[in-house]
């Protein structure tokens, strides 16, 4: 989707459902004209970095790992690291998001997401 001033947009993984304000989250955000941000927020408390990168209305890929100790994330765009946050990675449980917020005035808005994958490594029974 290209930047308008009318949506919020939201990809990755949150501790709700629902669409509201959520306490515990690692994802992709961009408001209205602005570029993504990388976001990970625990408690409440965020920690966010610009990723420079412009909504666009061609396709994108987007990346968030976490380490296996849970010390760090990493963002990708489009397979380059964009941004990597060593605080308030959340601890709680999460699920995966994404999220198209319409704000006052806003048109009719979206945001096509072709493919969503999940890898979860290192589990045991």
């Amino acid at each position: 989707q290209a930047a308008t001033n009318g949506f919020t947009q939201r990809l990755g993984l949150v501790d709700g459902t629902g669409g509201g304000d959520m306490q515990n989250a690692v994802y992709f955000r961009a408001l209205q004209f602005g570029n993504w941000t990388a976001v990970t927020e625990a408690a409440n408390v965020e920690t966010t970095t610009d990723t420079g990168i412009a909504q666009s209305t061609s396709f994108q890929n987007f990346k968030i790992v976490q380490n296996a100790s849970g010390t760090s994330v990493t963002f990708y765009i489009n397979d380059v690291l964009e941004a990597t946050h060593t605080t308030n990675i959340p601890t709680a449980p999460l699920y995966p998001d994404v999220n198209v917020k319409l704000n006052a005035g806003g048109a009719n808005e979206y945001s096509l997401v072709d493919y969503y994958y999940i890898l979860i490594s290192g589990l045991s029974r």
